[in-house]
């Protein structure tokens, strides 16, 4: 079965790979198009598509989900998708449910592995604070879906190819009695745990906010990125956002994730279930988090972390 599909990215530049899954759900011979809203000058490679809709109308804001809604409204009309995908950003899900409901299609977010049939769209979307995992599927066509997380890909099919053919597209953009005041750049990330190999994670077991270099040691020794539950980000405010770990946090895929003094709340499982191998180290032999990890380590982690910071940096030392 072949679609036809709109890719939509609000990213500059937009990266290939929304436009590799279009290519994957369009299936053989069907299209797929790219909206991008590039105000100054032409779009970059942005991988196999057959057309790009560009937006060019110096009004046109891309941090305004409502411009961008109107913007896919009128890219739907000219293209005629049959499925419309977005990336996980907050504004792109705000547009993506403003364009379906104008044009009466029906919407499914955070999905993964979406699949096109002959019978509807199917996703995989989480459920229960991540504890189940559920498959919706949209009937008829158009149907709208937006990613539970940015895409990647690898090999030959992250290998970006230039469009076939640009198409200016003029935006009627709403008018609503608001402006913007002012805008705030977001400060700096102070880790990626998204990109990161090895994380050893932090939680409420450690005492003291005078006690993180224990923990930070261990990561140092381990060539490891630090990451903690939401008590000690949100709550504490030991450590940014940016190293929180969790169902409203950042979903990780390491190859190795220490867990640190973490007793295995469901909301954090969801953020670490897919690393490859997962270290526990807890005081509670009944801690929930043990029913995850590949190693137990019972214990008090004021003894057990330093000394296995000293074996590793021994180990490293040696060699």
């Amino acid at each position: 079965m072949t679609e036809r599909v709109l890719c939509v990215s609000s990213r500059a530049p937009p990266s290939p790979a929304l436009s590799w899954v279009g290519r994957n759900l369009a299936g053989e011979g069907g299209q797929v198009a790219l909206l991008v809203a590039d105000l100054e000058a032409p779009p970059p490679l942005s991988g196999p598509v057959d057309r790009t809709y560009r937006v060019t109308d110096p009004a046109f804001d891309r941090g305004r989900g409502d411009h961008w809604a109107a913007a896919i409204t009128e890219a739907a009309r000219a293209f005629k998708p049959t499925i419309v995908v977005t990336g996980p950003s907050k504004v792109e899900q705000e547009a993506l449910a403003r364009a379906a409901a104008g044009l009466s299609a029906p919407v499914i977010t955070k999905g993964r592995r979406v699949r096109a049939a002959a019978d509807g769209v199917h996703a995989e979307r989480d459920l229960l604070s991540g504890n189940a995992v559920g498959t919706e599927t949209a009937s008829g066509r158009p149907v709208f879906v937006s990613l539970a997380e940015e895409p990647t890909v690898t090999g030959e099919a992250g290998r970006p190819s230039s469009a076939t053919e640009t198409v200016s597209l003029a935006v009627s953009l709403p008018t609503y009695r608001f402006r913007r005041v002012s805008m705030q750049p977001k400060p700096a990330q102070e880790v990626d745990l998204e990109a990161a190999d090895r994380i050893v994670s932090v939680g409420r077991g450690l005492q003291r906010k005078e006690d993180l270099p224990l923990v930070e040691a261990l990561a140092t020794a381990l060539g490891a990125a630090v990451g903690c539950t939401r008590p000690i980000a949100a709550e504490s405010g030991w450590l940014s956002d940016d190293h929180w770990v969790g169902l409203t946090g950042h979903r990780v895929r390491p190859s190795l994730y220490v867990a640190v003094g973490i007793s295995g709340a469901a909301q954090h499982l969801v953020g670490m279930r897919d690393s490859k191998l997962v270290v526990a180290i807890n005081k509670d032999a009944n801690a929930p988090i043990f029913d995850q990890a590949d190693y137990q380590v019972v214990g008090d982690l004021y003894t057990i972390v330093p000394e296995l910071t000293r074996q590793l940096t021994a180990a490293k030392g040696s060699r």
